[in-house]
């Protein structure tokens, strides 16, 4: 439910063009105007909402595979 919503935060699109991987518009719109209603999300901005990924570090096995060589995810330390 929450993806769904981020994603229409995001994109800007209307609701009815919500991909159907989220589910029914409708039901994610009407959860959205309940949680709005009371009080849920607060003071959120949704048009200045950003999650800044930067700072997250990948280890080089994300992808599946872990390189000849090199540490896997769980040696690494920081």
């Amino acid at each position: 439910m929450l993806n769904a919503i981020l994603w229409i935060a995001h994109s800007g699109a209307a609701w009815r063009d919500l991909p159907e991987r989220y589910g029914s518009w409708k039901i994610v719109y009407s959860r959205f105007i309940k949680w709005r209603d009371e009080g849920v999300s607060g003071d959120v901005d949704f048009e200045n909402l950003m999650i800044d990924l930067a700072f997250i570090k990948v280890c080089q096995s994300a992808n599946g595979g872990v390189k000849r060589g090199t540490k896997s995810c769980r040696q690494h330390k920081g």
